[in-house]
């Protein structure tokens, strides 16, 4: 198994490095604890299916799972993650 971070979600995992550099480690945490273990604080999208979100702190992650490969779509604060 292995982690792919879309070209916009690891630009956007950069500008959260540059302003926190701490959240910015929690994300990645997350992002490793889900594709370790499927374990997080994830719940799956309603308008997008087979697309969940991972909650850290009040930033959210969105992905999907391509067989064993685990997709990061987006990482962004909850008010304008889901627009």
């Amino acid at each position: 198994m292995s982690v792919f971070w879309t070209e916009r979600a690891g630009k956007q995992l950069a500008a959260i490095q540059r302003s926190d550099a701490k959240l910015a480690g929690q994300v990645k945490l997350a992002v490793e604890k889900l594709h370790d273990t499927g374990h997080g604080d994830v719940k799956m999208l309603k308008g997008a299916p087979g697309e969940f979100r991972v909650r850290v702190r009040k930033y959210r992650i969105k992905g999907y799972w391509d067989g064993d490969v685990l997709v990061v779509l987006e990482v962004g604060h909850r008010s304008s993650i889901y627009r």
